[in-house]
């Protein structure tokens, strides 16, 4: 028959019917086609669950990776409580932290000195802000030697912080007016807070007594060294607005009338006056006669300025004896002095105010006690009497109201 078709052409329009495979005609689109075969579900399980090493591996590592940041996040917390905790220190005290210590035997004397509980704890403390120094880029943690107040109940953050910026105790060495260099040199010797050994004092009246701030164990040197550059800074800036016309010739000159000034009187509103009668006295090619030099000529460094002047020392001739010695030449800056007040009357050369007048009165005559408060003529009037007079430091001032 016309219509009968092989069995292989009837099989591929089966197929195509079924699959879609082949072209199809108006008529075959008409007809549904069939869902593909359902695939076992046994199977696409068994291909799921086929091993995927890689896949595993990274399941692995982010697992660990996130318990590891859990209990570095709770051991963090702990430990940062730990670190602010009160420390066991129930009172302030002193702790001296030698050099060259490292930070396991800074630990070990922390919690010997009761300052820590456990040394463990102040190790790693420091081990954790170091890391967090260098983690923020900050410049490294590291301790330092030196004397630290440690307060009540310091927590291990405060002392890995405040041994880390050095804030340390601090000592004052006061150095008072009208030592002499000796007598300087051997107070800073017995400082017991300063290191070094100073063997040879400076010149006299180099250096500006004041007080000094230092740690312990500064060296003594530096304490001398500081004085004699602040004496100096000082002259050279008074020495440049002195008088022109000033019998002075330099400003180690000055600092030695000064320094007899300082020692000629005690009183403030008589040194403008001390000092203008002293250089109206170096004009004029007189000698001084100032009483402290004959202690000092006798004694040196080694002073004592309330000792009595015997009669017989007036006349003894020495290098500093200004009722011997013309002068300034011969006479070394005596005193250290730092007040300021005495270096500018000595470089202004005359008093202010209705105090120059009283200046100019010759020594010997009757007056106002400024004008003979050099004690030229209270040398001459005690000695007169008494075989011994009282000096200090101004004591030719009192004499000399004796006197008169």
């Amino acid at each position: 028959m016309r219509n009968r078709q092989p069995a292989d052409r009837q099989a591929d329009q089966k197929t195509t019917r079924t699959r879609g495979s082949l072209a199809r005609s108006p008529a075959e689109r008409l007809e549904p086609t069939r869902p593909p075969a359902r695939v076992n579900r046994k199977v696409r399980l068994d291909e799921e669950r086929k091993p995927r090493p890689l896949l595993a591996f990274m399941n692995g590592v982010l697992t660990v990776a996130l318990v590891g940041m859990l209990l570095v996040g709770v051991l963090a917390y702990y430990f940062d409580g730990q670190m602010d905790a009160p420390g066991p220190l129930e009172k302030a005290k002193i702790i001296v932290i030698p050099k060259l210590e490292g930070s396991l035997e800074i630990a070990a004397r922390l919690e010997r000195e009761g300052a820590v509980s456990d040394r463990r704890l102040f190790t790693a403390g420091y081990r954790w802000l170091q890391l967090l120094a260098w983690l923020d880029g900050d410049k490294a943690l590291q301790l330092k030697a030196g004397d630290y107040e440690v307060r009540q109940n310091a927590s291990v953050r405060d002392l890995v912080e405040q041994l880390s910026e050095g804030k340390t105790v601090t000592y004052k060495v006061t150095i008072p007016e009208g030592l002499t260099s000796q007598q300087i040199v051997d107070r800073l010797n017995a400082d017991p807070n300063l290191s070094g050994e100073i063997t040879a004092p400076p010149p006299e009246g180099s250096l500006l007594p004041d007080t000094f701030v230092t740690q312990r164990g500064a060296p003594r040197q530096s304490v001398l060294d500081t004085m004699q550059m602040g004496s100096r800074k000082l002259m050279e800036r008074l020495w440049a607005q002195r008088k022109k016309d000033l019998p002075v010739k330099t400003w180690e000159d000055a600092v030695t009338l000064a320094s007899i000034v300082e020692k000629e009187t005690g009183r403030n509103d008589e040194r403008d006056r001390v000092a203008a009668v002293f250089v109206n006295r170096l004009r004029q090619n007189m000698r001084l006669q100032s009483d402290p030099t004959i202690l000092y000529g006798l004694f040196g460094g080694k002073v004592l300025w309330g000792r009595p002047i015997q009669r017989s020392e007036i006349g003894q001739k020495t290098a500093h004896n200004t009722y011997q010695i013309d002068g300034l030449d011969r006479l070394p800056a005596r005193v250290a002095d730092r007040r300021r007040r005495q270096r500018r009357s000595c470089l202004r050369g005359e008093p202010q105010g209705p105090q120059r007048q009283r200046a100019e009165v010759a020594p010997g005559g009757k007056g106002s006690q400024g004008q003979a408060g050099t004690g030229a003529a209270a040398g001459r009037a005690n000695c007169q009497d008494p075989s011994a007079r009282q000096t200090t430091g101004r004591g030719a001032h009192q004499t000399r109201k004796q006197g008169l």
